[in-house]
């Protein structure tokens, strides 16, 4: 596990580094890469790349002295736009993070607006340390065409890949798809985190939402997704009727 810090106060990281250093934690991340809202409106996640004057003052009180930890960083491509990208890169690699995490999109794209995959390319030919890339890799075939593109790519990040195929990462290693239990299983767990945690109507939504990724664009599946009132239909919808062409 690595533990992940979202602020934009250099004392305030370099207490949490202390702390976590304490408890045994020899690696760190530094997050500037959640879109949130909430988030952004308080100069935090990528909220920070909407200023460089102010992320370069940052980083550079951060990496002023010995850091308890390694820290690593995840980055968004830009705030606006990708065309931010150059001058972000650039000050990025003024500084010794133990590796990068580049989400291939700008904070204005969230998680559906188009992708740019040469930005990561851009940052490889930059020399930038055991970079991974982040951004669109739901199956075992986009993660081998992104290594065909990129051969250097040391690591990848599969989080909503795994979210919505949970053997995603067997997959990658030579092993089986998930069975239909085991994809049934995994989206009532879900669910019902997520209903504990908020609310049923909320739970759904969400739930609905992710397996939308599986379903592509079979607009049958679709249909019948969109009307489901529960999570036993939903699960229904998508695992117990073929794909249409």
């Amino acid at each position: 596990m690595l533990p992940q810090a979202l602020t934009k106060e250099p004392k305030q990281l370099l207490i949490w580094l202390e702390h976590i250093a304490g408890m045994g934690y020899r690696y760190a991340d530094l997050n500037l890469g959640c879109p949130s809202p909430t988030v952004t409106k308080r100069g935090k996640g990528s909220g920070l790349l909407r200023d460089t004057g102010l992320l370069q003052s940052f980083l550079d009180d951060v990496f002023s002295r010995p850091l308890p930890t390694a820290l690593s960083v995840k980055t968004r491509i830009g705030y606006e736009s990708a065309e931010e990208w150059p001058r972000l890169l650039e000050i990025l690699t003024q500084y010794p993070f133990a590796h990068m995490t580049i989400h291939v999109r700008t904070m204005k794209e969230q998680y559906i607006g188009g992708i740019h995959p040469e930005a990561f390319g851009e940052a490889v030919r930059a020399g930038i340390q055991h970079p991974v890339y982040n951004g669109d890799l739901r199956s075992v075939a986009d993660v081998e065409n992104l290594l065909q593109r990129f051969p250097k790519t040391e690591a990848v990040m599969i989080g909503r890949g795994l979210l919505a195929n949970p053997a995603l990462a067997r997959q990658l290693q030579g092993g089986e798809e998930a069975s239909r239990a085991e994809l049934e299983t995994w989206y009532m767990a879900l669910y019902e985190g997520w209903k504990d945690r908020f609310h049923a109507t909320i739970a759904l939504g969400r739930i609905k939402k992710l397996m939308e990724w599986t379903i592509g664009g079979d607009i049958r599946r679709k249909r019948l997704l969109k009307r489901a009132d529960g999570i036993e239909d939903c699960v229904r919808a998508i695992l117990d009727n073929p794909r249409t062409l």
